[in-house]
């Protein structure tokens, strides 16, 4: 809908929609994180993704690598 706004996908579903994730990421979506999921680990998803989103509007080169699941 609009490729501005950044998507990390919570999900309990990894294994079962792994296909459907791997589109989602290759078409954009900026990460997932797999429930249930403590505090600091959301936290330390949303800090990696929100930097590579800084370097990429920056300009930075190795930004643009593929997101980790």
């Amino acid at each position: 809908m609009n490729p501005a706004v950044v998507v990390l996908l919570s999900t309990g579903f990894l294994v079962q929609a792994q296909n459907r994730i791997e589109r989602m990421l290759a078409r954009g979506m900026a990460g997932v994180i797999r429930k249930p999921h403590r505090p600091d680990e959301l936290l330390a998803q949303v800090h990696s993704i929100l930097e590579r989103v800084k370097m990429s509007r920056a300009g930075c080169a190795f930004a643009h690598l593929p997101a980790s699941a």
